[in-house]
């Protein structure tokens, strides 16, 4: 019985301390996407709390910290591939609801080669499209990818899950900025 409690003990230390390190590269990434967004001029928050008709809305998601918990097994999966109310778990599912195609693309930092690799064209922001930003110029991590529902000029309002807009951990979040805090724009539509 000892013995049994010690292996359990040192698994749970274990998995303490993955956690741990995956908890301080996501506080790192939303720094990182907090200061490139303030230095592209900062942002105006239209909409934000939860999405009735995205499926993992608060009640069978919950976020511990920066991580996904509950989800369809418990462990904050979305069935999909992705952590539910992770930006790119909404992200797939918001261009599933407008194009019919759900991928499974991993981490934001995947999106923009993994949707080039299946034909979709790079270009100026337009509605309908993922507007990426890597994680090499936004500072380190998983990136972050948002949808956007309309440009007028420079400016792009974007629909996305888990932006850090306060005390907002994988929250849905509509917000107006300036297109430039963006490196990417795939055309899904």
């Amino acid at each position: 019985l000892l013995a049994q409690t010690q292996n359990d003990e040192s698994n749970y230390q274990g998995l303490v301390n993955k956690s741990a390190s995956a908890i301080a590269e996501a506080k790192a990434t939303q720094a990182a996407l907090r200061a490139r967004i303030s230095g592209s001029g900062g942002y105006v928050l239209v909409n934000a709390g939860s999405l009735p008709d995205y499926p993992w809305n608060n009640s069978n998601c919950a976020m511990w910290g920066y991580l996904s918990t509950g989800g369809v097994d418990g462990s904050g999966s979305d069935g999909r591939g992705y952590g539910c109310r992770q930006c790119a778990s909404y992200a797939a599912w918001r261009m599933a609801k407008a194009s019919g195609i759900y991928p499974s693309w991993g981490n934001a930092v995947e999106f923009t080669g993994k949707a080039k690799a299946m034909g979709y064209k790079e270009g100026a922001p337009q509605a309908g499209s993922l507007a990426v930003m890597d994680p090499a110029k936004a500072g380190q991590g998983y990136g972050h990818v948002a949808w956007v529902e309309s440009v007028s000029g420079n400016m792009v309002t974007v629909s996305q899950y888990n932006y850090d807009y306060g005390q907002g951990y994988g929250m849905y979040s509509l917000m107006t900025l300036n297109a430039n805090a963006f490196d990417h724009y795939i055309h899904i539509l």
